[in-house]
């Protein structure tokens, strides 16, 4: 474990601890926080290296070969039980493609049993609902002939027939905004929307190795004063808070969120940072951005999460 991380040294009574009482208790760790407690509350969790497809602009998959050793479930859940212990209190799943994991049902069991709150993140391609989760991410690239331009024919087909299929968990799509769709917002909302529970935009990361299709500053700039004007027109759910759609620089709190890597490493900073040296002034994404809004306690970034997601939880 990085030796950066500052934990929480008050281990969690029980699950009853976080639930009914989360806002109350978030306001306690953030009221400690101020005193100079400076626990990690999310865990950004890459449960896998695998993914079936092949995404231009994700590296995650493309670093290491499908054969690579992964954790085995005991090994993720003792992780977890120590996540819970040391003051996590929310799990995002994700891989490559964490759906992949043929156990990935008994460890959302034992993460629940912790009373963690679960985010799966996934492409939504496999068969999402023989899991259940707290909530899922689904991955959206834009209307069908982008988003299948990306992650191959059939595949938006694939990801719209399977949420019809949804029996009622929260659904939020990320689309990572980049030159092939930042022009494409409204119809990519359009062709969603009916079907998830609220959508959230993103960046492409400047990743060394990926960086054909990144939006200059004036393209980002043009891209956010479209959500803007989505939002104000209230057609769409949108995750993202103005706020952070508004500034040009953002100040992230790394701190409230740890990464750990699909070997099991747990780390300070961001999950860029498994790749390659995290560049914090070119980063656009919306991960941290939503995080730091609500740890910042903005008012809107809080009541638009809750109108949009939280109530349905």
């Amino acid at each position: 474990m990085s030796a950066t991380i500052k934990w929480d040294r008050r281990p969690y009574r029980s699950p009853s601890d976080f639930g009914k009482r989360s806002l109350p208790y978030f306001l306690l760790r953030r009221l400690r926080w101020t005193l100079g407690n400076r626990s990690p509350f999310f865990a950004y969790v890459k449960l896998t290296r695998r993914c079936n497809l092949d995404c231009a602009y994700c590296p995650w998959h493309t670093g290491t070969v499908n054969s690579d050793p992964e954790l085995s479930s005991n090994q993720w859940k003792d992780i977890f039980s120590d996540l819970a212990n040391r003051g996590i209190r929310v799990l995002v799943l994700e891989g490559g493609e964490p759906t992949l994991r043929s156990d990935l049902p008994q460890l959302l069991d034992h993460a629940h049993s912790l009373g963690l709150t679960t985010v799966v993140g996934t492409n939504g391609t496999t068969n999402p609902w023989r899991i259940r989760p707290t909530a899922f991410t689904v991955s959206v690239d834009g209307p069908m002939r982008i988003h299948d331009s990306v992650r191959g024919s059939g595949n938006f087909d694939r990801l719209l027939a399977n949420l019809e299929q949804n029996p009622g968990i929260p659904v939020a799509s990320i689309t990572v905004l980049n030159r092939g769709n930042y022009r494409l917002i409204e119809e990519t909302l359009d062709a969603v929307m009916p079907l998830v529970t609220v959508a959230g935009f993103t960046f492409q990361y400047p990743y060394s190795a990926r960086d054909e299709l990144l939006l200059t500053p004036q393209e980002v700039r043009v891209a956010r004063q479209t959500l803007l004007r989505l939002k104000k027109s209230r057609r769409f759910r949108i995750l993202n808070a103005n706020v952070s759609l508004r500034r040009d620089t953002w100040t992230c709190y790394p701190e409230i969120a740890v990464s750990v890597s699909h070997l099991g490493e747990i780390s300070s900073h961001c999950f860029v940072g498994q790749i390659e040296t995290p560049d914090c002034k070119s980063c656009q994404l919306g991960c941290y951005r939503l995080l730091s809004a609500l740890h910042s306690f903005n008012f809107e970034a809080w009541f638009n999460l809750y109108r949009h997601l939280l109530r349905h939880l």
